[in-house]
């Protein structure tokens, strides 16, 4: 048996649907819907997920939700994975 955990995935096609992509358009006037969503940390606690191609220059933005809160928070995807945050 494995110890490694699968990953939690990828989601592609029409995205309006899910509640990030939701929270991101009703932030980012104009902005369009994401090619994919890369599930960072699933779960109803604190999800994060990257919004892949909604950035100006079509980069990525990280979207999450702290435990508790129904707040969607926002940042642009730098492409380092080091800290304790999404």
């Amino acid at each position: 048996m494995s110890d490694l955990k699968p990953s939690p995935g990828v989601l592609w096609g029409r995205l309006a649907w899910h509640p990030a992509v939701k929270a991101w358009l009703a932030f980012a006037e104009g902005a369009g819907e994401p090619d994919t969503i890369e599930v960072l940390r699933d779960g109803k606690q604190s999800p994060a997920y990257r919004l892949v191609g909604v950035a100006p220059d079509g980069g990525s933005v990280i979207a999450w939700q702290e435990s508790g809160e129904r707040v969607w928070h926002f940042r642009r995807d730098s492409g380092t994975r080091a800290g304790g945050g999404p």
